[in-house]
């Protein structure tokens, strides 16, 4: 699903974010959230871009990811217990808007529209993990690309006669 498709699919989940969300200006490298903290909102990215990292104990960063603009992040508001499991700054300058998980919840009792749009946005997310997961097996880039180039066909069930 590209972004402009999840706009499209999502435009109340994203309205509901515009109308009753906090606009924030970040700046480049301005941290959003970081890992342990209790987790109460939910964030969408208007523009800019997001890097997802965790922190080690030596001081060293590990980038797990990039979001870019028309991505929600901060999932882990509905999760329980209600902590951060990754750390997120700006590359750039972003603006984002911060809506509670349980403000969007009370709006979506009411409106399947918007209920729709956040079970679509789970299943996007759980989508690319699992993508990333699956990939994540082979080590070599040759392995990777033969991977994407081949797609998966399951292997045929024998028949009993």
């Amino acid at each position: 699903m590209t972004n402009n498709e999840f706009v499209l699919l999502n435009s109340k989940l994203i309205t509901v974010f515009r109308q009753y969300g906090i606009r924030e200006i970040y700046n480049p490298r301005q941290i959003i959230f970081t890992k342990n903290e209790e987790a109460q909102n939910l964030y969408y990215i208007q523009s800019g871009m997001i890097r997802v990292y965790i922190p080690y104990p030596d001081g060293t960063e590990r980038t797990l990811c990039y979001f870019p603009r028309n991505t929600i992040i901060g999932e882990d508001a509905f999760n329980y217990p209600q902590r951060r499991i990754v750390c997120t700054d700006t590359l750039n300058k972003s603006v984002l808007y911060r809506c509670s998980s349980t403000e969007l919840l009370q709006k979506a009792i009411h409106n399947p529209d918007l209920t729709l749009g956040i079970l679509t946005f789970f299943m996007r997310k759980i989508t690319l993990l699992h993508s990333w997961i699956f990939y994540a097996q082979f080590q070599r880039n040759e392995e990777k690309i033969a991977c994407l180039l081949l797609p998966y066909r399951p292997l045929p069930i024998p028949q009993s006669n």
